[in-house]
């Protein structure tokens, strides 16, 4: 794979398209985390001192091949302006060619929300070929997007000189030695909401860690699977039978919720966090790993009366790895709560990818990096 750095004193001029991802949480006018932003700026710098015209483009939001104002990527141009003097470019269309031929080097600009076509997620070879005629080189440097086969991340790279940027190597470098040098007691925390989406990523984080501590909605499927009338409780009834499988044949690593905080009675209650003595459950396994992974919320965390379980662990995660265990961390909202707390520092490494970093620890070749090796 390679580098943007074997790019310097080539570029001088060259359009160079860049696949970020900008998919953050605005409220109120607010960015409310810019880490996922920051992490790209040392390519972006980069390439301007290089005399590159630098073309950004990313999701926002699910917009579902539709235009939705409030995720539009144009209110970056003034969310983004101590970071970046950015332009506006609209839409990556056959019209986007000449709306970047007036661009100087070393200029920045960024399309609109690449999911308000429906031909980004459907890797379309007219978007593809869009892409092609407006740049002369491509770079991914966003790794949380690199196992979606999208044309952004997957197809363009197909079509024109590509590379790595540092935000991406830098992500790969840490899972790497995460991976050769693992050390038992290993701990995974699993949290999130749909579990039918990670019974691939469970199994094999069963076979490389000594236990695999489960939160969030995700528990509750298997409690319904268990038997357990889960009220209200979002739950995958057609994933019963899968879950029952999988805990089956890891008895031993799955650790699930002992107790759950929740609110409504009878019917219309519904689990909303992991409780006090699941805290302390979860805390003692944290307490003797060597090895740390953890990505997704164990509870409705955006709700403060349901956010104290993702904070206990989290604080738990935090202070076991500075100092004793490797403790790396990744996922959006994963990486909301560290920066809210002020944690990112006591991490080895915290990953902006959430389903990336999983499914790469489950199989390294994923779309996005594959075309680019």
């Amino acid at each position: 794979m390679k580098s943007i750095a074997s790019l310097k004193g080539k570029i001088h001029g060259k359009r160079v398209l860049v696949r970020v991802d900008y998919n953050v949480e605005i409220v109120n006018g607010r960015i409310v985390d810019k880490e996922k932003i920051i992490r790209t700026l040392a390519t972006i710098k980069f390439l301007r001192s290089q005399g590159a015209v630098v073309l950004l483009m990313t999701h926002l939001g699910r917009p579902d091949g539709k235009r939705v104002k409030q995720f539009s990527t144009k209110q970056f141009i003034s969310l983004l302006k101590k970071e970046l003097s950015l332009l506006w470019l609209g839409d990556l269309n056959d019209k986007s060619p000449k709306v970047v031929s007036v661009l100087k080097p070393g200029q920045v600009g960024i399309f609109e929300n690449l999911r308000f076509n429906p031909l980004e997620e459907l890797n379309g070879s007219r978007l593809i070929t869009q892409m092609k005629n407006v740049a002369d080189v491509f770079v991914n440097d966003g790794f949380s997007v690199s196992h979606r086969k999208h044309a952004s991340v997957y197809g363009i790279a197909t079509k024109l000189p590509s590379f790595a940027g540092f935000a991406l190597i830098s992500e790969l470098e840490a899972i790497a030695h995460t991976k050769r040098y693992m050390k038992c007691p290993s701990v995974a925390i699993i949290g999130g909401a749909k579990v039918s989406t990670k019974f691939k990523v469970i199994d094999s984080l069963c076979k490389r860690f000594d236990h695999v501590l489960i939160g969030g909605a995700m528990a509750n499927t298997f409690y319904g699977a268990l038997g357990y009338h889960m009220g209200a409780s979002l739950v995958e009834k057609k994933f019963y039978k899968q879950s029952l499988s999988l805990l089956k044949k890891y008895a031993a690593r799955i650790i699930l919720p002992i107790d759950l905080v929740g609110r409504g009675e009878g019917k219309k209650w519904e689990a909303l966090d992991i409780g006090p003595a699941t805290q302390k459950l979860f805390t003692s396994y944290i307490a003797i790993a060597d090895t740390l992974l953890w990505n997704g919320p164990l509870g409705k965390f955006e709700e403060k009366k349901f956010a104290k379980g993702t904070h206990v662990i989290a604080k738990a995660l935090a202070q076991r790895s500075l100092g004793h265990a490797y403790g790396i961390v990744g996922g959006g909202e994963t990486l909301t709560v560290v920066n809210k707390l002020k944690l990112s520092h006591s991490f080895d490494f915290v990953s902006t990818g959430g389903g990336a970093l999983l499914e790469y620890l489950e199989n390294p070749a994923l779309p996005g990096l594959v075309v680019l090796r």
